[in-house]
């Protein structure tokens, strides 16, 4: 068994999502099949449309979101999980002026983000943001 505390691990800026990630499970930690990321979406933040080939569940911890699946967009609060299967284009954002928090499970070791129009323009961060 491994204990893995969030705040320990090293939190980073998206660079084509404005989100900030921290990297919970990983190959580091002895995975072999799955990723688990904790993601904050801050408010105006986004996750750009992409897909993987592999399955991921979305749990959503706090805030309210509009998340898009393969251009059906809804309304999603806290405490709501979102299963996305494999090759659907799917897009998060964060419309409220909270911070919205998610637990984010990836069928992979080794996740490849991909894009279905090439890679979106890099993130503008503000220092404040």
């Amino acid at each position: 068994m491994t204990i893995i505390r969030h705040a320990d691990q090293l939190s980073t800026k998206g660079f084509y999502s404005k989100i900030v990630n921290r990297k919970i499970v990983t190959g580091d930690v002895g995975a072999v099949s799955c990723t688990v990321w904790e993601q904050t979406i801050p408010p105006g933040g986004y996750i750009a449309a992409h897909f993987h080939d592999f399955e991921e569940v979305l749990t959503f911890l706090s805030g309210c979101v509009q998340v898009t699946i393969d251009g059906e967009r809804y309304q999603v609060a806290a405490n709501t999980t979102v299963f996305i299967r494999p090759q659907r284009v799917h897009s998060v954002v964060n419309q409220g002026d909270k911070p919205a928090r998610l637990m984010a499970l990836l069928m992979s070791i080794d996740p490849q983000v991909i894009y279905p129009n090439g890679r979106p323009e890099p993130v503008v961060w503000n220092d404040d943001s």
